[in-house]
C-alpha cells in the first residue's frame, strides 16, 4: 500500500470502508465515495475528500486535488491518523466494547449503529 499516492474508494455501497481506514493508517490520503460508513469517518477537507459515487468527474477532481494540493494532502494525512488513534486505539475499542457489555448487563438498549459507538456520527466536522 505504501506505493500509493492516493487511495480512491469508489464504492456504491460500503458498510464500513476498511481499505480507507488502512490507507489512513499508512499515511495515504483518501478520496472516498459519499456512501455508508465512509461518510462517518472521511470528513471533507479534514480526514479526506468525499465525492458523488455516481459522478466520475467528482472522483477525478477529488484525486486530483489530493495530488496537487500539498497542504490539503498533509492535513488529511495528519487528521486521518489522529482520528484513527482517537477512535481505533486498543484503549478506545476496549472502552466501547465494555460499554456495550455493561449496557447488556444493566438491561439498557444500545445503539444499533456501530458507527455511533465510536462517536463518528456525533463528531463535529471542521
Amino acid at each position: 500500500m505504501q506505493a500509493l499516492d492516493v487511495c480512491a474508494v469508489p464504492s456504491l455501497k460500503e458498510p464500513l470502508g476498511l481499505c480507507a481506514l488502512e490507507a489512513m493508517a499508512a499515511g495515504i490520503p483518501v478520496a472516498a465515495a459519499d456512501v455508508g460508513g465512509l461518510r462517518e469517518f472521511v470528513k471533507p477537507e479534514r480526514t479526506g475528500l468525499l465525492f458523488d459515487p455516481e459522478n466520475p468527474k467528482d472522483l477525478c477532481d477529488a484525486v486530483s486535488r489530493l495530488l496537487a494540493e500539498q497542504p490539503l494532502r498533509t492535513a488529511v494525512i495528519q487528521n486521518g491518523r489522529a482520528m484513527l488513534h482517537q477512535d481505533f486505539s486498543p484503549h478506545a475499542i476496549t472502552s466501547r466494547i465494555v460499554d456495550v457489555y455493561q449496557s447488556a448487563i444493566e438491561g439498557r438498549q444500545t445503539q444499533a449503529n456501530p458507527a455511533t459507538w465510536f462517536g463518528w456520527s456525533r463528531r463535529k466536522t471542521g
